[in-house]
């Protein structure tokens, strides 16, 4: 199936990463409650955006968590552990917007922000897509559901300001493409991409620099969004739908940029969906220190401390002109260690060549050079 496929290729992150919180440490007590923070901000075509003061931020599943924004729209919530969580905000004169759900892993999430449309807007895009609503002009609620996301950069992923989180814009990846998945796991085709202008437009076959992207009309169900680029990967997201209601997964979540072998963040991946952890690409060991000493008056010592945060395999070699010494591959547990090896007598007082290799179990290597200083010894007789 298209959907298994997509999802195994890049299931289960940065945002890392530098956004969001990962999975929980293998071993680690399980906390009863994360806390998800972000800012409501309001949304408008043009001119200057703000953050939205006064929002009031709700849980789904858990109505009787609530709390208000502050400054700059800020806001932050305890929620429960294990447990998915469909964020949502309120403002008077806006409507109401949704957010991904989420499933909560034993670590905080942040950067979870809404971006709160007018009314008149929310009923302005309704009917440039062609999605029913009912009520009075001013107050109408869709019908069913529509699903609004953004494949965003992932340079935006980094800002820890809002102000200037805001102001990274156009954000979208040209070009893109994107699929939802119903609960069945059926693709029910395209969305209605944004135009540069941030207006959704049905003759788009692909996503413009804004990024924007909207699927309307959509029965309850929790649906999957994957998106799509010839030189991009992204994360996929779950969004939860029932009549009426308007689900945003705002950046820098939803169908955000991953960096090289990211994998997504295990939040965003069903309750049911295994974790698959980031590969071991990066040596978590380096030299620190290392001279030749003097022990006694005819010996000298290569003295060599290694700082590992896991466990790796070194090798010292010493060499000076055509003399060459080596220690051999020395095991090195998690920890910070010195390494010895005694210099011969034929290296002569003057400089020596020091190279160590570094290797761990997965195959990451690192090595480190140097030029130390050799003692003068008395010889021998």
């Amino acid at each position: 199936m298209r959907r298994l496929a997509s999802r195994l290729l890049v299931a289960a992150a940065l945002i890392g990463g530098c956004f969001a919180g990962a999975s929980a440490t293998a071993g680690a007590a399980e906390p009863e409650t994360v806390t998800i923070s972000g800012n409501a901000w309001a949304f408008v075509l043009s001119g200057t955006t703000s953050g939205l003061e006064g929002a009031t931020i709700s849980v789904a599943e858990h109505p009787e968590l609530t709390t208000v924004s502050g400054p700059k729209g800020a806001w932050s919530l305890e929620v429960p552990n294990n447990e998915s969580i469909t964020p949502f905000a309120t403002s008077p004169g806006r409507y109401t917007v949704y957010d991904q759900t989420f499933f909560t892993r034993g670590k905080d999430l942040n950067q979870i922000n809404f971006q709160m449309p007018p009314q008149d807007i929310a009923e302005g895009f309704a009917a440039i897509i062609g999605a029913s609503m009912s009520g009075e002009t001013g107050s109408k609620v869709l019908d069913q559901c529509a699903i609004v996301s953004t494949v965003f950069q992932k340079e935006g992923r980094s800002f820890t300001d809002f102000d200037d989180f805001l102001a990274f814009a156009p954000h979208g990846i040209e070009g893109a493409t994107a699929e939802a998945f119903d609960p069945d796991g059926q693709s029910i085709g395209p969305p209605v991409y944004f135009s540069s202008s941030v207006i959704p437009t049905p003759s788009l076959t692909s996503a413009s620099r804004d990024g924007g992207m909207v699927w309307d009309s959509l029965p309850a169900g929790v649906y999957t969004i994957q998106a799509y680029d010839d030189t991009a990967r992204f994360s996929s997201f779950r969004a939860t739908c029932e009549p009426g209601r308007l689900v945003n997964a705002s950046p820098p979540w939803g169908t955000y940029e991953m960096a090289r072998t990211e994998e997504p963040n295990p939040a965003v991946l069903a309750p049911d969906e295994p974790v698959v952890e980031p590969a071991d690409e990066m040596l978590d060991a380096s030299v620190v220190a290392a001279k030749v000493v003097k022990k006694g008056a005819k010996k000298r010592q290569l003295l060599v401390k290694i700082k590992a945060g896991e466990p790796v395999t070194a090798k010292l070699i010493a060499k000076q002109g055509k003399r060459k010494v080596s220690s051999g591959k020395k095991s090195i547990p998690a920890t910070t260690r010195k390494l010895t090896l005694s210099i011969p007598g034929k290296f002569r007082s003057g400089s020596l060549s020091l190279n160590v290799s570094l290797a761990d179990s997965a195959g990451n290597k690192g090595s480190h050079q140097s030029t130390l200083f050799v003692p003068s010894i008395k010889k021998k007789r």
